[in-house]
Order: structure tokens, then sequence, then C-alpha cells
């Protein structure tokens, strides 16, 4: 099942509380894989058994976005849905990932609410990080690698998003500006982070 929507009275820790979690709390045992992400609309995923799709997740999802008074809605079964060809032999792993992660995000969103209690380290920068290092990456690449994605993250929004767009100029766009400004960044880092 796959469902979009528009919360236009609910800000994205509440989204995932208040629709989110009650979808997982009621189906959790039954279900294959779920994720959520944030996008132009928010986007919920779950993958489960047909019958239990159609029987009663999309009953549920239906009624919670009524309840939240959600807009543009687009709840539906998309039987032959799969981004498998663009993960190829990592996509069951992938699936596994943005799961985890939208399980992180609604004990990070619990938390934030009160209602759940995380360590300090159970953050998304720490997990991003180990993620990184995981990969092979150092300090420098990584720091190289969030410079990187926060260009391509604004060329996104200014190509409205045009994704063609970003990837045929993001090299020459990311070298410019390092190039620019790479090495005034270091330095303004490395004397403010050396003063008492």
């Amino acid at each position: 099942m796959i469902a979009e929507a528009d919360f236009p009275n609910l800000q994205s820790r509440d989204i995932v509380l208040r629709f989110v979690k009650p979808i997982v709390d009621e189906f959790d045992t039954r279900l294959t894989t779920f994720h959520f992400f944030f996008e132009r609309q928010f986007l919920l995923r779950v993958k489960a058994d047909e019958n239990l799709h159609t029987e009663s997740i999309i009953p549920f999802v239906d009624r919670k976005l009524t309840e939240l008074n959600a807009t543009n809605r687009n709840v539906r079964l998309d039987r032959g849905y799969t981004e498998e060809p663009d993960y190829g032999e990592g996509w069951n792993l992938a699936q596994r990932i943005f799961e985890n992660g939208s399980r992180a995000a609604m004990l990070m969103a619990e938390a934030e609410a009160g209602g759940a209690i995380t360590g300090l380290q159970f953050n998304a920068g720490k997990f991003v990080h180990v993620l990184l290092n995981e990969c092979g990456h150092n300090l420098g690449q990584e720091a190289q690698f969030h410079f990187d994605r926060f260009i391509e993250r604004l060329e996104v929004i200014y190509s409205y998003p045009n994704f063609d767009i970003v990837n045929r100029k993001h090299r020459g766009i990311t070298q410019e500006i390092w190039n620019s400004f790479g090495e005034r960044i270091q330095e303004i880092v490395k004397t403010r982070i050396a003063e008492p």
C-alpha cells in the first residue's frame, strides 16, 4: 500500500505520532516492512499480505487520514511497485534500512514529545556518521560528503526539483563552490575551534 497526503495542520513530529505510529502499532507483527518519507507530500509505504491491505490496513489508513484532516490524499494498493531496478541486489537491505530509519524517527518523535527515553547518541547525525564510517569514510571524507550533499540539496531546491539538471550540473557547481570557498571555510573552522 502506498499512501500520500498533506497534513496542513500538523508538524512532522505529529504526523509520525498521530498517523504512522498508530498504523504500525496496530499492524506491526503482520507487516513485511514499511517506511515513510517527508517528500513533496508525506509518503507512507507498507508491505504486507494483500488481504490484510484490502480488509484492514487501507480502511484503517483512510480513517486516520480523515481524522487528521489530511488533504490531497491518495491511498492505493500498487501490486507492481518496486525500486529493485534502482537498488539491484541491495533492494532488500535498502528496505530494511528505510524501515529502521522510520522506526528510529518514530522513537525520536516519541522522545521529543516526552514519551520515550533515548540516549544522547540516538540521533540522526550519529546514525549518518556511523553509516559513512562503515562505508570507509575518514573524517575528512565525511566532511567532503556532507559538503557535497549540502550543495546537492540546494540544487534540488532551486531546480524545483529537476534531477536531470542536478545530475548534469552537480559536479561543476560543487567544484566551483569548493574552489571559491573551501579553503576559507577550513581556515575559519580551524581558527575558531582553536580559540579559548
